[in-house]
């Protein structure tokens, strides 16, 4: 267990290995967006709550990659790593909507980056009110 929060505060430090956390988060996506017909997947085993199920994971999975890449921007560059930290997942979910738009039974739609970009908002004041009760 040592060694695993170990490897956590590595990817917390260390700039290479925050970037490289990021990027396998986005792999995560855009393996995830890659499944054809997820839609009926997942309504088979959802229900009636497939679509407050499916929005649901896009907000989790992009408040994930928002604190990733607050994470990495803050260890890069220092300056306003949120604001750019929401930059980079917002052009990630729009760039992975378009990805979808390719794959068989699934749909590029604005709705779902509005969703993603919740999920990052709602984050970003997570991590803020978290930030000014520790001060």
């Amino acid at each position: 267990m040592s060694s695993l929060v170990n490897r956590l505060a590595l990817v917390r430090s260390d700039k290479k290995y925050a970037w490289t956390a990021v990027a396998l988060w986005m792999l995560v996506i855009f393996a995830f967006s890659a499944q054809a017909h997820s839609g009926d997947i997942t309504a088979q085993v959802l229900h009636d709550f497939n679509y407050i199920g499916r929005k649901a994971a896009h907000m989790c999975e992009y408040a994930i990659l928002f604190l990733l890449c607050r994470n990495a921007a803050k260890l890069t560059w220092a300056r306003h790593p949120s604001l750019i930290a929401f930059a980079i997942t917002v052009l990630y979910s729009m760039s992975d909507e378009y990805h979808q738009s390719f794959v068989p039974g699934r749909t590029a739609t604005i709705n779902d980056v509005i969703y993603d970009s919740c999920g990052a908002l709602a984050a970003w004041l997570v991590i803020s009110i978290w930030l000014r009760l520790r001060q």
